[in-house]
């Protein structure tokens, strides 16, 4: 009976924020045992290959399932721990036939940029040349040489918003099993396109660019039985890594010239594409200036800059500060600030709320901004459950207060939390219908979110470290020329 270890390491990290991922936040996100195997909604991927391999006669033995979530760079004894567990779990697992990891792709730690290259190719050293080590990767993944190099096959979702981890997973399991008894010889090739893609446009819907270099995947894929997947790594803007952007991997039974063929035409096409996967923003100034003039809302506007899937503190004032300027009317903005909430709470409801708000964690988002209004609501329990549909999550905002200055409605929340679909207002007393504008820290999860409900989305380009326009990012590592930071990238 095959012998298959499985594990997971989710780590999704903006290189350039202040925010780190600490020893005992991680530990506390950390499964063991059969523990990774039971439903949750962040190791789908693991579940799958586990009913996969065991549904053909393997045993699925466990590794660590290691969630350091949505973040800064991970410190160095972070990184160090999690290298050690999955160190010490292989070697107890030994001898395996083969691995199966579910990986985010963009992990970072103070002294490493390439976490997964880094446990790929430990794993690597423990089980040999031989056995198969085969990857389920996000879509918004950076593929290092060094990730490629170690592992067999690495394998992508090919939707956005992700909705095929289950059926990543299976095919893991189904590649390894098949490696395994020889009835395949896998072979990777890769391709790099040179672009940094900004998140907003990389939705994978009708009528996208994404949805265009897809489908030609898939068509490609179709073509030949070798072809066993075709996965474009979208790669993560706000990762300051030698191979961040866009890379191509094609996996094929035993043709890695035509793997290579296929990797180079779909990298092309994607480099043909590259104006269309940057992002469209306003400036804030205009930004505002639409939506107030907009006669049908709600009006989104995006705070793309200040994201929190991109791990920014939440806490930009950009917006806040222009619909105030602009007295903007039924407006709502989240910010988060705990002490805000604090002195609101103190004020009681119907009080009088006077003090700054926002702009307090770094310099990067705006500075903040004074407030003296209403306290209209308090609450205790931030918890919420969004809709259903797209993304489907609990979160957790901590106590929250809304405060009214003329027509703008400040969200504060004592915990970063995602506003990106109607229930994280109607849970604290907002109707958006009944509102014109609404503020979103999101990447691009705000247009499905709010798809049938807003009449209007725009996309603003304010300060903060999650820039789409990427000029104002830090690079330092990144490999050059990379377009758009170089506007003549080949």
């Amino acid at each position: 009976m095959p012998r298959i270890a499985i594990g997971g390491y989710i780590a999704c990290c903006n290189s350039f924020v202040c925010d780190r991922q600490t020893l005992d936040a991680l530990r506390s996100r950390t499964r063991t045992g059969d523990a990774i195997f039971k439903p949750g909604p962040l190791n789908v991927s693991i579940r799958a290959c586990a009913d996969s391999v065991c549904a053909r006669g393997a045993e699925a033995v466990a590794l660590p399932m290691i969630v350091s979530g949505i973040t800064g760079p991970l410190t160095v004894d972070a990184r160090q721990w999690a290298l050690a567990q999955f160190t010490q779990a292989i070697r107890d697992a030994m001898p395996v036939d083969g691995v199966f990891v579910q990986l985010h792709g963009t992990g970072c730690a103070d002294d490493e940029e390439d976490i997964e290259g880094e446990l790929l190719a430990m794993l690597r050293d423990v089980v040999g040349s031989d056995a198969p080590i085969v990857v389920a990767l996000d879509g918004h993944a950076n593929v290092s040489a060094r990730m490629h190099r170690s592992a067999t096959a690495l394998l992508g979702m090919k939707t956005n918003p992700h909705v095929d981890y289950e059926a990543i997973g299976a095919k893991a399991g189904n590649l390894l099993i098949d490696q395994i008894t020889r009835k395949i010889t896998i072979a990777s090739s890769i391709s790099r396109v040179g672009v940094l893609a900004s998140h907003q446009p990389l939705e994978i819907t009708p009528g996208t660019p994404m949805q265009a270099l897809i489908d030609l995947a898939r068509d490609r894929a179709a073509s030949d039985p070798r072809i066993l997947d075709i996965t474009i790594a979208m790669g993560l803007f706000v990762s300051d890594r030698e191979d961040a952007g866009m890379q191509v991997i094609v996996t094929t039974d035993d043709a890695p010239a035509l793997g290579q063929r296929l990797a180079d035409e779909i990298a092309q096409a994607c480099r043909d594409r590259r104006q269309e996967l940057q992002a469209e923003l306003q400036s804030v100034e205009d930004a505002v200036a639409n939506a107030i003039g907009s006669e049908a809302g709600p009006v989104i506007l995006g705070d793309l800059a200040d994201s929190i899937f991109h791990a920014t503190p939440g806490d930009g004032t950009a917006l806040l500060a222009e619909l105030i300027r602009r007295n903007a009317q039924g407006a709502v903005v989240p910010i988060c600030d705990p002490d805000a909430v604090r002195r609101a709470t103190e004020a009681g409801v119907g009080g009088r709320f006077s003090g700054q708000v926002g702009g307090k964690i770094d310099d990067a988002h705006g500075k903040p901004v004074a407030i003296d209004g209403e306290v209209r609501s308090l609450h205790a329990d931030g918890r919420y459950t969004s809709s259903p549909s797209p993304l489907p999550m609990r979160d957790d905002r901590g106590p929250c207060a809304v405060v009214a200055q003329g027509g703008v409605e400040i969200v504060l929340t004592s915990r970063r939390a995602a506003a990106f679909e109607p229930e994280y207002f109607r849970s604290l007393g907002i109707e958006p219908l009944d509102r014109h504008i609404l503020v979103c820290k999101t990447e691009m999860q705000h247009r499905p979110g709010f798809a049938g409900t807003a009449k209007a989305f725009i996309d603003v380009d304010g300060p903060g470290l999650a820039s789409q326009r990427m000029t104002p990012l830090p690079f330092r590592r990144v490999k050059r020329p990379i377009y758009p930071l170089d506007q003549d990238a080949p």
